[in-house]
């Protein structure tokens, strides 16, 4: 059983903006921005009178104050827009302009010795954070949620973090009407030479993950392609979070940022919601999803679909659960979390678990069934042990479903087994080196190992990134021994 086998620390790691997936950027060489035959960064909007020239680096000469805006590409509401600056003169501005429904301009203003960080919204300017200006090499700008900009600094190859701003007006940059005719454009502001080496845009891993889950078959399997499974997590931003997708190839450290997920409920909002339970359903040949919508009232949602969601951004409709009152009742109670599910096909029916907050809003997990995935579900059993657990997973091993979670605020590194569908706890697992966190999860599946398998269990620890009380965790890998399959 799980519960007897020794885990040992294979790895952990924390991913703070390290895993980049390219969404756009702007390279410069010794071709000119702007021909007759074409105009690969054109200008969108320009003040004063400069010159441009290109060696590798864009420079921007200036005779006189004046600024320029140059075409990035599409803005992209979830992603990091990344400056390299290597001549940065007393005065200069140089930041992101997003021209939607409303103009939107991220800057970073060079002031002697020191960066101030500024955002300007139809030309109402307000002041954000600053941080010292020596050896600063890149400028990262983070949207998200359409409200939110978290701005970043890199020295010597390291990346800090220097301040967010929360700008309500801009809630729409989050709405797919308007996101979509959207333009981002690199805007410098100057009196003298700026020299800016290049700019990225991408989607990054944020400075947190929490979260994880393989993506698996309609039983509960873990899904491999080439060597790889796929796992969903939390990606954590300064404030709030969305769902994306890594792959995780077997038996070494390699972790590939893949895509992400969005969550479109109905009213054209692209929602960062997560604690996403992905799989890809053999019989049907679709892909179902159940989630929790942080974005509309802390309750669950539900989506099936043909098109293979694992790599790049995708947005998923779903459809939220209905209101209940009754706690052994299936349906959306605020407060709901943390959704599992899988076929059992023994007994032909469909298993769901959701963490649900009970008696004096401590969480338990409640288990149902039904006959089909989405929907006609009914109480089976509840976890009556400790409350607060959370994280929980169907795991198959040796032809046995078992339900793994972690537990309370209180304990660390306490990870219970129990056995499914009556939710009776086994034991707790047991490894060499605990992650030190509490309330972790329980991802625990097996994978092969050439004519053997092994069990590989996948968590993180709840340190912060931020100020933000739920900016966590770190990644941490663990795996048994390995077994002979035909022992």
């Amino acid at each position: 059983m799980i519960h007897t086998i020794d885990f040992k620390r294979k790895f952990s790691r924390n991913y703070y903006k390290s895993e980049r997936m390219q969404l756009s950027e702007m390279k410069f060489g010794l071709l000119p921005l702007e021909s007759a035959r074409g105009a690969l960064y054109p200008i969108i909007q320009s003040s004063g009178k400069f010159s441009e020239t290109l060696n590798g680096s864009y420079n921007f000469n200036p005779r006189g104050e004046a600024s320029v805006a140059r075409l990035i590409g599409m803005f992209n509401p979830y992603s990091t827009y990344d400056i390299a600056v290597s001549k940065y003169p007393d005065g200069a501005k140089v930041g992101i302009l997003v021209r939607a429904d409303n103009e939107l301009l991220v800057y970073a203003k060079r002031e002697e010795d020191i960066l101030g960080f500024f955002y300007r919204l139809n030309g109402i300017e307000k002041r954000f954070g600053e941080f010292k200006a020596r050896g600063v090499e890149r400028l990262l700008f983070t949207y998200h949620a359409g409200v939110w900009v978290d701005a970043y600094v890199e020295v010597d190859g390291v990346i800090h973090p220097v301040a967010f701003a929360n700008i309500p007006e801009c809630i729409t940059l989050k709405k797919e009407s308007v996101f979509i005719s959207a333009d981002a454009s690199l805007y410098i502001e100057s009196s003298a030479k700026v020299t800016v080496g290049e700019v990225d845009n991408y989607l990054d891993c944020g400075i947190m993950q929490a979260d994880v889950k393989p993506v698996k078959y309609e039983n509960g399997d873990v899904l491999i392609e080439n060597g790889k499974i796929y796992l969903t997590y939390t990606s954590r931003f300064e404030n709030e979070m969305m769902q994306q997708i890594a792959s995780y190839k077997l038996s070494t450290a390699e972790f590939k940022l893949e895509g992400a997920l969005l969550f479109d409920a109905g009213d054209d909002l692209w929602c960062g919601d997560v604690a996403t339970s992905l799989m890809y359903d053999r019989n049907a040949k679709i892909w179902r999803l159940w989630t929790c919508l942080f974005s509309h009232g802390h309750t669950l949602a539900y989506s099936e679909f043909e098109n293979e969601p694992l790599h790049g951004i995708n947005v998923i409709d779903v459809k939220q659960v209905t209101p209940v009152e009754d706690d052994r009742a299936f349906g959306g109670m605020p407060g709901d979390e943390d959704p599992d599910f899988m076929y059992d096909k023994e007994n032909d029916c469909w298993y769901f678990t959701v963490c649900r907050a009970a008696e004096n809003r401590k969480y338990r997990y409640y288990l149902f069934k039904s006959n089909r995935a989405d929907s006609g579900y009914e109480f089976v059993s509840r976890y009556e042990g400790e409350p607060e657990v959370t994280g929980g997973r169907f795991v198959n091993y040796n032809g046995v479903t078992y339900f793994v979670f972690g537990r309370a605020f209180s304990e660390m590194s306490k990870y219970v087994c129990c056995s499914v569908p009556d939710l009776e706890k086994l034991g707790d697992l047991k490894c060499n080196h605990p992650d030190g966190g509490f309330r972790g999860w329980g991802t625990v599946f097996e994978i092969p190992c050439g004519t053997r398998k092994k069990l590989l269990w996948v968590t993180f620890d709840r340190t912060l990134g931020s100020s933000y009380n739920w900016s966590y965790g770190n990644f941490y890998f663990y795996e048994s021994v390995t077994e002979k399959i035909n022992q």
